[in-house]
């Protein structure tokens, strides 16, 4: 478990699969897989608990023979593969790009440098994804 999961879960008592489904949290979590990233690519980290976690989450809305996972916030994460010139048309296609981050994201140690660039570059974009989306959410609420 991770560090944010434990503050939030553990010590504050959020409802851990509610984080999972949290724009907010999926926010500081995709931050800290990029700190992790660059960590390691600088040669000082061998921690990935946030990484990790976000490769279970992922790998947690997709299970086997479901092209519609529910519940996810994957808006912000359709808007970063987007922008990353990937063109998302279809919720299979959407479906393999989510595997293929979660299977990055396993075998992260393993990743060429130039692959861990872009990833960390693609993690910080999904984290100003989710909180955008966040700020949306709760602007709608509001009004």
């Amino acid at each position: 478990m991770s560090r944010l999961r434990d503050l939030y879960a553990g010590v504050m008592g959020y409802d851990p699969k509610s984080l999972e489904r949290s724009s907010w949290y999926l926010a500081e979590l995709s931050v800290g897989v990029a700190l992790e990233i660059d960590r390691f690519a600088r040669g000082r980290n061998n921690n990935f608990s946030h990484t990790e976690e976000l490769a279970d989450i992922l790998g947690g809305y997709q299970s086997e023979g479901e092209d519609t996972p529910s519940g996810f916030p994957y808006w912000p994460l359709v808007r970063t593969i987007r922008a990353s010139n990937k063109n998302i048309r279809t919720v299979s296609e959407l479906t393999l790009e989510v595997r293929s981050l979660k299977e990055e994201l396993e075998s992260v140690q393993h990743l060429p440098k130039k692959r861990l660039e872009y990833l960390r570059n693609f993690m910080v974009e999904l984290s100003k994804q989710f909180s955008a989306e966040g700020r949306h959410l709760r602007r709608r609420m509001v009004s």
